[in-house]
């Protein structure tokens, strides 16, 4: 898996929401997907500082022939970005931090989506991230294969935003 390019931590705030720019987060030497959507949506939208940071992503194949792509483990396919209202990442737990440096293993399992099939994830973004009180956004990124099977590709998910209180 090619590594991620360090974020410019620029952000654009409208409208009291923070979006991550697409161009930000694309890995080197890879190309974003025509065939993938990838979608994440929040548990809850405020949480308290006790409770798990629960999302849900959907991985769809928008073309109109099988697409495929390799799966692992769920953490291991999927890089979160995540920054504060001020761009700045939250500090990652142990297990974040290996995710971060690629310590992975296992075996790549090709799986084939048909036209409009999806595949659901969920995850608790607390295994990974450690959050003070304050807002953050995120992002999901997954790489999966491209039309050429040569060139990497990587489908990029919206962004959504949530609070963590007292």
């Amino acid at each position: 898996m090619p590594a991620l390019r360090q974020p410019m931590h620029l952000i654009l705030v409208t409208f009291g929401s923070v979006f991550l720019l697409p161009g930000q987060y694309k890995p080197a030497n890879s190309q974003f997907s025509t065939r993938f959507r990838l979608e994440v949506r929040l548990a809850h939208e405020r949480v308290a500082a006790d409770e798990p940071v629960e999302i849900s992503t959907t991985l769809k194949n928008i073309s109109r022939a099988p697409a495929t792509f390799a799966e692992t483990m769920d953490e291991w396919d999927y890089d979160f970005i995540v920054t504060d209202m001020s761009g700045h990442a939250p500090p990652r737990t142990a297990y974040g931090q290996r995710l971060a440096r690629a310590e992975r293993g296992g075996r790549r399992i090709g799986r084939t989506l048909d036209p409009d099939a999806e595949v659901h994830r969920k995850f608790d973004l607390r295994s990974i991230f450690v959050f003070a009180r304050g807002r953050y956004c995120l992002r999901a990124l997954r790489f999966v294969s491209s039309e050429d099977g040569k060139t990497p590709s990587v489908a990029l998910s919206n962004a959504a935003c949530f609070e963590v209180t007292k």
